[in-house]
């Protein structure tokens, strides 16, 4: 596989190309949107970690902002999006603390915050190219909870940082007038500064075909290949290729139905390996770690009903992620969204999720399971034209299938006022 191998380009010079292209496509634009905004939040976490033991409460105070651009003609769009967010503590407390282990300072889990983001599109006559671009500098507190678990449960530690760096070129053909084709590549990279966590790429290439059987409803069939490689001390390579088939029902213009279902093939490769002692010689044999192949079900049934002032999504999605774990991991959720606007300057959203994390480490081969699930609740109201308070409740609990301490619970509690600028900068 080393025709997919890349070579690792510092994430700030990416960085610095995306905002170079936005910033050249808006400025040479005869017509800007230019929006710009800002928040001030404060919360209050009981248990940051979702931890059984080691617990830890956090509150503090978090202060974003963002600047919004667009430009668009009839065949060319450019957006971008910058936002920045810097988040201080100044009250920590541990509950069921282990022996031996060392209350953290607040400012450990300070972090500053950055997500550059931008979509080009061009679009012919039946045709539509569009190139997505994105930089993130994020804390693992923010980013790791459905993906590796926010940390090891005898441990306590602070922040981290993650870094990540996404290209998304994508390309659609109108073939005929039920007929189209799309095909969407990924490639990203991930640095993590910290050894819980281990950096990687990961390429996907994403083809889809549909054919409309009515004018309500279509068919597709959806090929899906990818590559991940881990740069752990033990290197981790899986290869994933799958297919899956179903139909997209619009019954009305305010109900929708999908369902996708089929199969994925992964079959992972590990460097390395570990010492044995021989019964009969006493001599030391290195043993290398056997390649793996598995075969799991994956697919996306989704259902959404939305009017003007209401709406509720349920999703059931079953697929294969890249993980900071060190693995591919195959991942299963079941997903509700409800908002409702009970006046024009008022908003109620509630969301939930349930999911089932798993992924098979490279040392020894061992197979581990992480059942996790969160739920929050929020109302928002616009009490002037570019002024926002809300208010916010979320619960979380994971549970590792192979921790004898039980599962662990948290409750985030935070208030928030935002200004958006009321007319556009440019």
């Amino acid at each position: 596989m080393s025709y997919l191998k890349t070579e690792r380009c510092p994430h700030w010079q990416i960085a610095s190309a995306l905002l170079v292209v936005m910033v050249s496509n808006v400025a040479s634009a005869a017509e800007t949107s230019v929006k710009a905004g800002a928040s001030l939040n404060y919360e209050y976490n009981d248990n940051v970690r979702v931890s059984p033991i080691n617990q830890i409460a956090l509150s503090g105070w978090t202060a974003s902002g963002s600047v919004d651009m667009r430009y668009a003609t009839p065949r060319f769009a450019a957006e971008g999006t910058l936002r920045l967010n810097s988040e201080k503590f100044d009250s920590v407390d541990t509950k069921k603390l282990s022996p031996g282990l060392q209350e953290p300072d607040p400012s450990d889990f300070d972090s500053d915050n950055q997500a550059l983001s931008g979509t080009l599109t061009y679009s012919a006559e039946r045709q539509k190219y569009a190139l997505y671009g994105e930089y993130s500098r994020d804390s693992t507190l923010n980013t790791q909870f459905t993906d590796t678990g926010l940390g090891d449960l005898a441990t306590v530690e602070g922040a981290s940082r993650r870094e990540s760096v996404t290209l998304r070129p994508s390309w659609r053909w109108q073939m005929t007038e039920r007929q189209n084709l799309s095909l969407t590549y990924e490639w990203q990279d991930v640095e993590f500064d910290s050894e819980r966590y281990s950096d990687y790429d990961y390429q996907s290439l994403v083809s889809s075909w549909a054919y409309g059987l009515t004018e309500r409803v279509s068919l597709q069939v959806v090929p899906t290949f990818s590559y991940y490689e881990s740069s752990r001390v033990d290197k981790v390579t899986s290869t994933a290729y799958g297919v899956q088939a179903g139909a997209v029902w619009e019954y009305s213009e305010n109900l929708n139905f999908t369902g996708l279902i089929g199969s994925t093939r992964v079959e992972t490769e590990v460097d390395g390996g570990f010492f044995i002692i021989d019964p009969e010689t006493f001599e030391l044999i290195f043993v290398e770690y056997d390649d793996q192949e598995s075969t799991g079900l994956t697919g996306n049934l989704r259902a959404s009903y939305t009017q003007e002032r209401t709406g509720i999504s349920a999703q059931l999605i079953s697929e294969y992620v890249p993980s900071g774990n060190g693995r591919l991991r195959e991942d299963t959720q079941a997903r509700l969204k409800y908002f409702w606007k009970p006046l024009e300057r008022m908003r109620l959203d509630f969301d939930a999720r349930y999911g089932v994390s798993k992924d098979t480490r490279a040392r020894g081969g061992t197979e581990t399971e992480r059942d996790y699930a969160e739920a929050g609740v929020r109302f928002a109201y616009q009490f002037a034209e570019e002024w926002w308070v809300s208010a916010k409740y979320r619960y979380r609990l994971q549970d590792y299938e192979n921790s004898a301490n039980g599962s662990g619970e948290g409750n985030l509690f935070l208030a928030s006022v935002s200004y958006r600028l009321p007319k556009e900068i440019l």
